[in-house]
């Protein structure tokens, strides 16, 4: 994967909507090997969402969680008004929360960025 190259799509969009409260996990296909890019669209988010993950539903979900101070959570900061890539496993589970509020997040997957 060269980070010079721009998000060659690699499978369909997601929506999710992110509450105070962890997401039902839904798994995100895509490509079946090597690293794979994760875009999450919270730029129309007035709040951080946190973005949990895992190979599956239940560990996805339980991953969810805003951390407290001085504590740790295994979830991916998305901050509001902004769009993030990460480059994580193929074909995961995700779940998102918000930690106030509530928006629509959206996910695209493919390689590169």
């Amino acid at each position: 994967m060269d980070s010079a190259l721009p998000l060659k799509p690699g499978g369909s969009s997601f929506v999710f909507l992110a509450t105070p409260t962890a997401s039902a996990a839904t798994k995100v296909d895509g490509p079946s090997g090597g690293d794979v890019t994760y875009v999450f669209d919270n730029s129309k988010g007035t709040q951080r969402c946190w973005i949990g993950y895992g190979m599956t539903s239940t560990a996805a979900q339980t991953n969810a969680r805003v951390p407290t101070p001085g504590g740790q959570s295994p979830a991916l900061p998305v901050a509001q008004g902004t769009i993030q890539a990460f480059s994580l496993a193929p074909q995961l589970f995700i779940s998102t929360i918000m930690e106030l509020g509530s928006a629509t997040v959206t996910c695209n997957i493919g390689m590169g960025i």
